[in-house]
Formats: C-alpha cells, sequence, structure tokens
C-alpha cells in the first residue's frame, strides 16, 4: 500500500470549502477524491493539513491519501488534473512513508493575506484581495503587529462558537509590506484557531486606519475579548502559502 502526498492549488471562490459536506455541495476535498478515484480505480479518501472555509485560497495546500495502484506520481497528476475543475490543480504528488498524515505532521503553516486601498473596486484584484476604502499606515500596523508574535493564548482571535479549549497558539512571525494601494500581511505560525488570521487582519486594519492605536493590541491579547478586536476580514483576501514538515517532502 502506497501513502501518496499531494501539493494542492485552489481557487478557494468556486467551492464550498474544503472539507466534504452531505448536502451535495461542491468543496474542495470532493472534487479531488472523485477525480483521484478515477485514476487508481477505487474510491479515494484524502487527509488534509487542515481545513479552509468558503472563499480562502491555497498555492500550497497538502493531502495525503493511500492506495495499491502503482501507476507513477507524475502521471497521476497529469491524469487528475485532466479531469479536475479548472479552478483546483494537484501541482506535485509524492511517495511517503506509511505513517505520514498531512494534518499530524505539519509543523507550521505560512498564510497571507491580501487587501487593496481604493475607493472604487478592482475587478482583478477582487478575487483574491479584501477591498479597504481608505490607505493603511503600514508602520502603525507592523508595530501592533510585533505584540502578536510568540506563544500566547489568542482566545481574543478565535471566532465565537468554536469548541477549541486549548488556545494557546505560537506564531512566529507577522509582517506588514506594502506596494502601491496593496496591503499584504505574511504571518506564520504552528497553528491557528478558527478565523483566527481573517480576525487579526480585521484588528490590524484598524490600527492602518487609525480607528485604535497599535499600542492596544496589547491590551486585546491580553483581555481575551473577541468583542475587542475588528471583524473578520473578507475570506477571498486569505491564501494558505506553504504547509512545513520536516524533512520538506516536497524537495
Amino acid at each position: 500500500m502506497r501513502n501518496i502526498a499531494l501539493l494542492i492549488e485552489y481557487d478557494g471562490g468556486h467551492f464550498s470549502g474544503w472539507q466534504s459536506q452531505r448536502d451535495g455541495v461542491i468543496t474542495i476535498q470532493t472534487v479531488i477524491e472523485n477525480a483521484l478515484s478515477k485514476i487508481v480505480g477505487h474510491s479515494v479518501k484524502i487527509y488534509g493539513s487542515g481545513r479552509t472555509d468558503v472563499g480562502v485560497h491555497a498555492c500550497g495546500q497538502v493531502a495525503n491519501f493511500y492506495t495499491d495502484n502503482q501507476i507513477p506520481c507524475f502521471k497521476l497528476c497529469l491524469g487528475a488534473n485532466i479531469l479536475l475543475a479548472p479552478y483546483v490543480s494537484i501541482r506535485k504528488a509524492v511517495d511517503v512513508q506509511d505513517d505520514f498524515n498531512a494534518r499530524r505532521c505539519a509543523v507550521k503553516k505560512l498564510y497571507k493575506f491580501c487587501m487593496y486601498s481604493s475607493p472604487t473596486p478592482s475587478p482583478l484584484k477582487n478575487p483574491t484581495h479584501m477591498q479597504v476604502y481608505k490607505p493603511l499606515d503600514g508602520a502603525a500596523m507592523q508595530k501592533a503587529a510585533n505584540y502578536i508574535v510568540g506563544k500566547k493564548d489568542f482566545r481574543c482571535f478565535m471566532a465565537s462558537g468554536s469548541g477549541v479549549e486549548d488556545t494557546v497558539r505560537e506564531v512566529y512571525s507577522l509582517e506588514i509590506t506594502q506596494n502601491g494601494d496593496v496591503t499584504i500581511l505574511n504571518i506564520c505560525g504552528n497553528a491557528f484557531l478558527y478565523n483566527m488570521v481573517r480576525i487579526i487582519a480585521g484588528t490590524l486594519i484598524n490600527v492602518g486606519l487609525h480607528k485604535i492605536e497599535p499600542e492596544y493590541m496589547k491590551t486585546i491579547i491580553e483581555s481575551k475579548n473577541r468583542k475587542l478586536c475588528g471583524k473578520t476580514a473578507w475570506a477571498r483576501g486569505l491564501t494558505l502559502v506553504k504547509v512545513f514538515y520536516e524533512p520538506d517532502i516536497f524537495n
């Protein structure tokens, strides 16, 4: 029996999220499983590194599945991509050890959140960026972002209704870059709470608009109070860039 890891890219705006659902809606997991099942000749179940919500994109999602079919990995990619929708692609496939699991073996994840400042919408940016109607102060946002880096209880950045009890996570880096009217938030951590990155983005936007001072971020984190944070930023601005493993399975 082979265990095959997949590197997956998709435009989340065309799917009802990652996870398969019983009501028959089109999800990323479902279309990939259907394609792979046809290629290997048996029912396939893929195990993703994590779920992405409706509208969230990925250029580095990882999943794995088991098969006894001996098809070479490059032919698996070619065949599956012919069957897949135009908004999802298997970029790489590699054989991995039997005990590899895309979720449990992940050591950290990198996300980016993209936004642009403009009073009018940009049809080209809208699929992958959130529109902010006024200019953002990137320096102030970076100053606030520095308070988030480290191992802390991030309960304040967790969406209500989540059943997670342990809300301590470690953020390794959080960098704000700007190029013209585009502002990008790059965040890397060992794991993230439900909607954590989008709530952080919404809160940093408030800093960038001078609605709150950068130093107030420390108070927000210590309060563990979701109500002190900004709104949950748009899903379409968020992209899962990379899932890290040791060793790097795709090298």
